[in-house]
């Protein structure tokens, strides 16, 4: 079987181990873990695995607390390695600080569709108890990357004191249910460092603190914040494009297939989500998720298609009632507003059967003159209405050709 990975950042107690070095390990714990296990379990730091089969939904969502026994955390209920298990104080551990934080999990190899969860202990937890699952609370995490054989993700630690423990579990979407499991031990208080936030460097954002950040001549968003919710200009991506196709039509209705493709940048689509005012009544979807949005819809990825190669291209279908093609009123593809190719009027607003009304008062004029001009060079979604993201000269030429009454 191959190997799949650990944590790495915090470490886990079986990659601490391996580190360590399984034959003379230096620590007490280890050395336990080592005589109860052998160095095998050990060697195979990377294995530690057990086996959830089902369909993508169960798979993104399993019940662990079903399935794995109080006690039997760390090992995952796989008796390899169930000196993880030992109660004991002096795992080696990470120090660590309440707010932001980036999980590294170091992939011998990367698996796509997966999914990762992670867990802490409960603030009453104490190292002299069981992991147990009443004492663990889910943690939200934010978008995953890849970068080379690490998936990076951010979370944010809640307040705790003393030793504590991590639990995190990479579960692979695929019909034999394969995830993989670290708890890694973490002690809150012994990180006495500034704290830290998202801070916009050049292209990309990392979490550091203020002073770092003002350093390198950063942009910080403040203590907590998140790279994920960060607005970094370096990370524009956009706008990708979307494209709709007919794929059968009868009386009532029709099948359509849309593709999302990452068309611009040399960064990978972590995820995506189509939002739209007004659009189709999809009455049934696939390789895809409809929700209502508010004041609106979102189309997202399901949990095993959202990662985006540049280049990429992700297709779903659904049915809908009506006739075709569609009209969408104001479509955004992750947050940037596009034109759906094949669809019908998808500008926006009340101005879609007249693009160039800026204004809606059904007459292209001087105010509509002045308002792509008043907009020139930004990227203001009611005036872009050709959707490349910029408003200039094709925005001038659209009033200028259009001017006078509408239809």
């Amino acid at each position: 079987m191959l190997g799949h990975g650990s944590m790495k950042d915090p470490v886990s107690r079986v990659y601490s181990i391996y580190l360590e070095g399984p034959g003379s390990p230096d620590t007490e714990a280890a050395q336990a873990a080592v005589e109860h296990c052998g160095t095998q379990a050990f060697y195979d730091w990377n294995e530690l695995v057990n086996f959830f089969p089902g369909n993508s939904d169960f798979q993104s969502n399993v019940p662990y607390a079903q399935f794995i026994p109080d006690g039997r955390l760390a090992s995952a209920d796989n008796d390899k390695y169930d000196c993880l298990d030992e109660i004991r104080s002096d795992w080696p551990a990470t120090p660590v600080q309440a707010g932001p934080r980036e999980l590294i999990w170091y992939a011998t190899t990367p698996h796509n569709p997966s999914v990762f969860r992670a867990w802490i202990t409960t603030e009453d937890w104490n190292s002299s108890e069981p992991l147990n699952w009443d004492q663990m609370v889910e943690l939200e995490l934010g978008p995953v990357s890849l970068v080379g054989l690490e998936y990076r993700f951010e979370t944010v630690l809640p307040e705790r004191s003393g030793r504590h423990a991590l639990y995190v579990v990479w579960q692979r979407i695929d019909p034999v249910g394969e995830g993989f499991y670290s708890v890694c031990d973490v002690i809150f208080g012994a990180d006495d460092s500034e704290p830290i936030g998202a801070c916009c460097i050049d292209e990309g954002c990392r979490l550091v603190s203020e002073s770092v950040c003002n350093a390198e001549g950063g942009d910080y968003s403040g203590s907590g914040s998140l790279c994920a919710d960060a607005a970094c200009d370096g990370g524009l991506q956009g706008p990708d494009s979307v494209v709709i196709e007919l794929e059968s039509e009868w009386e009532s209705g029709y099948q359509a297939r849309m593709t999302i493709t990452n068309s611009m940048g040399d960064l990978p689509m972590l995820d995506w989500s189509l939002t739209y005012a007004q659009g189709p009544e999809v009455t049934s979807i696939w390789n895809a998720v409809l929700e209502e949005d508010t004041g609106g819809f979102l189309i997202r990825n399901e949990s095993w298609n959202g990662y985006l190669d540049p280049g990429s291209s992700v297709n779903f279908s659904f049915v809908a009632s009506g006739t075709w093609p569609p009209s969408f009123v104001d479509a955004e593809l992750n947050g940037m507003h596009v034109h759906i190719d094949g669809a019908g009027g998808d500008h926006g607003g009340s101005h879609d059967d007249c693009p160039a009304d800026l204004d809606g008062d059904a007459r292209v004029g001087v105010d509509d003159l002045l308002a792509v001009l008043s907009a020139w060079g930004s990227m203001n979604h009611s005036i872009d209405v050709d959707g490349d993201m910029l408003v200039g000269v094709e925005e001038l030429l659209h009033v200028v050709g259009a001017w006078g009454d509408c239809g």
